[in-house]
């Protein structure tokens, strides 16, 4: 874990405190968004978010007063998208913390008020994202990517682990919200639709995040994130856990099989059943010649069930939603 980047995240939260209460002060909505509000709804804490997204219906200036009043020094940075965002950087004794101020609206129905402990000073309350708004907005970053981020951006590798991750960390602690996310998602696709000035259907979507969740799953040289990135990533991570790249394709095949039942409305226990029998190799190579046959890369297919069959199961489960062991 980076010790740096755990005192960013701690700022975050102070920071996070004193927006909630001034807006709460001057009757505005503020909402908190991103991975920080991932790690803020899990019972524990996963990851370190260094900063800060939130949605703010009032003058982001008004924000910024109060935290220059707490000793914070802010530079504004240039933003991609003035019209939808606006950035600025705080610093207090060293410590940087990034800020994204989100102009569009955040639904209230996708919104609820949750008790954060703040460092070193107790709790506080601030509005957050609901889980199935956070699973979407995540759906949507590896689906098309989010307004305000560089696509060319040296980190985008990271980001793109951080999203797969979350995700994850989403559907361990909040299962059941299927229906909830789908239509999440749709709304969330519709916003940045009008705020990219695009048209994407839905099935457009669910098709690029296919070929991203492919891509970010493969050990070969068509993978798309790096061992230097997965390496980056690992100093996100809370206490002494790591991260493998078996396990980040298994994280990758189930976004994948959790965005196809999403899709197809499908309950998904059973796939998560199924993805329990990554031991069974008469199952697993059931799995590997049924998605030959559908066409699947053979160079993916091959190195899933040699490296990590449990992502092979989930790959099979997002194309097939009946289990081949019992279809005759």
């Amino acid at each position: 874990m980076n010790r740096e980047f755990e005192a960013r995240h701690n700022e975050a939260l102070r920071i996070l405190s004193l927006l909630s209460k001034e807006a709460e002060r001057l009757d505005e909505d503020l909402v908190f968004l991103g991975g920080s509000a991932v790690q803020a709804i899990l019972r524990n804490l996963k990851r370190l978010s260094i900063d800060l997204d939130v949605y703010y219906s009032g003058d982001a200036g008004k924000l910024i007063t109060v935290l220059e009043s707490g000793g914070y020094q802010n530079t504004p940075r240039k933003s991609l998208s003035p019209g939808i965002f606006e950035f600025h950087t705080a610093r207090k004794e060293g410590v940087m913390v990034k800020m994204d101020f989100l102009k569009i609206r955040v639904p209230e129905k996708y919104t609820f008020e949750k008790e954060i402990a703040e460092p070193e000073k107790g709790k506080f309350v601030a509005r957050v994202a609901k889980p199935e708004y956070l699973i979407a907005a995540k759906l949507s970053a590896l689906a098309v990517g989010t307004v305000g981020r560089k696509t060319e951006s040296e980190t985008l590798e990271t980001d793109v682990v951080k999203d797969v991750y979350d995700f994850n960390s989403l559907c361990d602690e909040f299962p059941g919200l299927s229906a909830k996310t789908g239509e999440a998602l749709l709304e969330i696709v519709a916003q940045q639709n009008k705020l990219r000035k695009t048209a994407y259907t839905m099935e457009e979507v669910f098709d690029s995040l296919e070929k991203t969740l492919k891509a970010i799953a493969h050990f070969g040289k068509k993978a798309i994130v790096t061992q230097g990135a997965i390496k980056n990533f690992v100093e996100y991570l809370y206490g002494e856990t790591e991260l493998t790249r078996s396990e980040l394709a298994i994280m990758s095949m189930r976004a994948l099989y959790h965005a196809s039942a999403i899709q197809r409305g499908e309950d998904l226990s059973k796939g998560e059943e199924a993805a329990k029998k990554e031991a069974d190799r008469a199952y697993v190579s059931q799995c590997e010649k049924a998605l030959a046959t559908a066409g699947e890369d053979p160079e993916m297919l091959h190195e899933l069930k040699i490296f990590t069959p449990k992502a092979l199961i989930y790959l099979y489960r997002s194309k097939f939603p009946i289990d081949i062991s019992k279809d005759t």
